[in-house]
This record gives structure tokens, sequence and C-alpha cells, in this order.
């Protein structure tokens, strides 16, 4: 957990100052379209933006912490003792459920007041003039919300492919694949834009800045864990795990 909130924290502290750095190039930056100044960034809404900053990084990280806490007890043999003395399956699985959440949860808060931390730091050194931010306070608090839904979505899916691979190298490795295979269709057919699940959880983590609808999403995502959580009790209820 420990190693997983410092990745979280350092990745919002880089992606924050990188938006600065690159708004205060020559033409403001050249990774947005239109492209971002200083000036933008004293919005009202700038402090929910840089929370949003590193959505898909903080996703990548919960889902691996997820994969490894599930997989790591297939690996010591503790789900085998587990399942001897509490043979309750469904109820263990929502008990690690519950864990996962409350640590992705955690994720996205220490993200989320790093980012901001970072925001008021780099509007200090590079003199934006943050008196419309206060204007934005609550649009923040509510992007914080729609990031800690976000995880908790991935540390679904990341407990899911765990338990359904039983290795930590195989269940990464899907889901960084899946992500890129994923990003490559939406890229062909934006259609899929917020309805696959990377994309889905990604939009309504950031509240629906990355430009799909957040409703659609939410209900995407609402779907999808659904869909994910029957699926694997059933699998986990059904399976023999002494094999």
């Amino acid at each position: 957990m420990l190693p997983a909130l410092a990745a979280v924290a350092l990745f919002s502290t880089l992606a924050v100052t990188f938006t600065f750095t690159t708004a205060a190039a020559p033409g403001g930056s050249r990774f947005t379209d239109p492209p971002t100044i200083l000036a933008d960034l004293a919005n009202a809404d700038a402090l929910s933006q840089m929370v949003s900053r590193p959505v898909m990084v903080t996703g990548i990280v919960v889902l691996a912490a997820s994969i490894l806490h599930v997989t790591s007890q297939y690996s010591t043999g503790f789900i085998r003792v587990q399942f001897v003395r509490q043979p309750r399956r469904a109820s263990w699985l929502v008990g690690q459920w519950l864990a996962l959440a409350s640590a992705a949860f955690i994720a996205a808060l220490i993200g989320a007041l790093t980012a901001v931390a970072t925001t008021l730091i780099c509007a200090w050194l590079w003199n934006v003039d943050t008196t419309q931010w206060g204007e934005g306070v609550w649009q923040a608090v509510y992007a914080i919300g729609n990031l800690a839904l976000g995880m908790m979505a991935f540390s679904l899916v990341g407990s899911a492919l765990g338990l359904v691979l039983r290795s930590s190298t195989a269940a990464l490795s899907v889901g960084l694949v899946y992500a890129l295979f994923e990003s490559l269709i939406i890229n062909v057919a934006p259609l899929g834009q917020g309805l696959l699940p990377a994309s889905a959880f990604a939009t309504v983590a950031t509240a629906g800045s990355d430009g799909s609808p957040y409703t659609r999403a939410l209900v995407a995502t609402t779907v999808l864990c659904a869909t994910v959580a029957v699926g694997t009790i059933n699998l986990l209820k059904n399976r023999d795990v002494t094999e």
C-alpha cells in the first residue's frame, strides 16, 4: 500500500508540474487543443482540472495494487487455508472488495490533495492569479468524489483479474494490454469512448472533463462493475481453489 500511495503522490506532482511548465512555454502547451496558457490556469475550475490530471496513472497503480493483493493470497496458499476456516466465499470476496475500495479511496484522496498542494506551489512560482479559485472549491470537491468512484471501479476489476488468472504477471499483462487495445479501438471508433471499461472509469474519475458524456459513462461503469461482481462471485463459489 505504501509504495502505491507514494507512486500516486509522485505522479500527481509530476502531472501538475508538467502542466504549469508547458503552459508557461511560448505559445502555451502543445499537448492540448487549443493550447493551455498560464492565464487559463487562473480560472475557477483550475483546481478540479489539476485533480483530474493523473487519472490514468492513478488507475493503473490501483489496478496493479489490487491484482497483487489478490494473487499474493494464492501464491502464499492463504486463500486455501481461509476457505477451510471460513467457507463462505462470497462473504470473503465482499470483504476483499471493501478493503480494496477503501484503499482506492485513500489513494484517490492522497493523489487529489497532492495535486492541490502542487497546484498552489506552482501558481506561486509562476505568479498565477488565484483569486477565482475560491469559486471552484466545490467543483474540486466534486472532482475528488468522482476520482474516488473511478478508482474503486479500477480496484474491482483488478481484483477480478487476480481471481480469474491467479498470477500477478498474467493479470497485469492482460490489464495493460487490454488498456492499450481499448485505446486503439477508441481512436478508430470514438463511439466506444465512455462505454468501454477503461474509458468509462476514466470519464467518471475525471467527472467528464476528458470529453466523454459523464452520465453515459457512469451508467456504463455501474453496469460493468455489477457484471464483474456477479461473475466473480459465481466463479469463486464454483472453483476448486486447491488446484
